[in-house]
């Protein structure tokens, strides 16, 4: 038997001219937001200033996209992106490593502890409902990209992914 869910949905979600959204980018967007809104009430829950949560904000932010961009560069393609360094810049041509963006934060609340004097294990309780939260919602952007497809099967509940079958040249 087949898998009986056909996937082959467009990653594009709108173009208008030069500007692309796609799935996978509002899901990464939503995702910040998201997580910033978790990270805030958290912060907020357990004593802190609405000024110190609003304050990883950036931090976050720039451990995040900075963090999945390195991530892909540095996992997935290092020889290509050293050979053309100014192509690391380019993350709207695609490119990022959920992985990446974990190291990011990772090394962000270290360095936002040490400046506002709290542990790392206390900033980590903040975020962990936040990053919860943003692995599935990375997730499904890759389910729109057609990433991450998993093994051949046939069971009822399996899905074909067809753009992925193009892409790899493989039979649908």
């Amino acid at each position: 038997m087949l898998a009986a869910i056909t996937w082959d949905w467009d990653p594009i979600l709108l173009s208008l001219g030069p500007l692309t959204i796609r799935y996978y980018g509002l899901m990464f967007a939503l995702t910040i937001y998201t997580g910033f809104y978790v990270w805030r009430r958290q912060a907020l829950r357990n004593g802190e200033s609405p000024q110190f949560a609003e304050d990883f904000l950036w931090w976050g932010v720039v451990a995040i996209v900075g963090g999945a961009r390195l991530g892909h560069v540095f996992f997935y393609e290092p020889i290509t992106y050293l050979q053309n360094p100014i192509e690391i810049l380019k993350f709207w041509k695609g490119g990022l490593a959920s992985h990446g963006a974990t190291v990011g934060l990772m090394v962000a609340l270290w360095g936002f502890g040490r400046k506002y004097d709290r542990t790392f294990r206390r900033l980590g309780d903040y975020l962990a409902p936040a990053i919860a939260i943003a692995a599935g919602g990375v997730r499904i952007g890759n389910f729109f990209n057609s990433e991450i497809v998993g093994r051949v099967t046939d069971v009822e509940w399996g899905v074909r992914f067809i753009r992925y079958c193009r892409i790899e040249g493989i039979a649908p």
